[in-house]
């Protein structure tokens, strides 16, 4: 009974996915006291194939859901990343131009004081 591709007395075929049923290979149903259809045959066989179909479909829902969460984070994170990214590069631009410009300063500083040192040194040079 594990085989999937077992076909039942009602035309259900669990491979092709088709649920019509063929008249012809019907059994006559009666009718109860209280209007349920009893239908006389394999009921085992159908609620065997119902469960596997349900579990089936169950089975694809799961992965539905487990693929819809992922593709959820991975977006999350990339949009994440991208924000802390550009507020990174932005500070990290701040603190180079800052830097930058402390290093100008200073070298600047140092020019003037050895060129005012040069001069002296050469004005006393001269002098003696």
């Amino acid at each position: 009974m594990n085989d999937v591709s077992m076909t039942f007395d009602r035309s259900f075929s669990v491979l092709d996915g088709d649920f019509s049923m063929d008249d012809s290979k019907t059994p006559e149903r009666s009718t109860e006291g209280d209007g349920t259809t009893v239908s006389p045959g394999n009921d085992e066989a159908e609620n065997q194939y119902f469960g596997r179909r349900e579990n089936c479909n169950v089975h694809k829902l799961k992965h539905l859901v487990f693929l819809a969460l992922f593709l959820l984070t991975l977006a999350v994170c990339l949009v994440i990343f991208f924000i802390i990214r550009r507020g990174q590069r932005q500070e990290f631009e701040a603190s180079y131009v800052g830097h930058c410009s402390y290093s100008t300063r200073t070298m600047n500083e140092i020019q003037r004081t050895h060129t005012f040192l040069f001069f002296v040194l050469q004005i006393r040079g001269i002098s003696s």
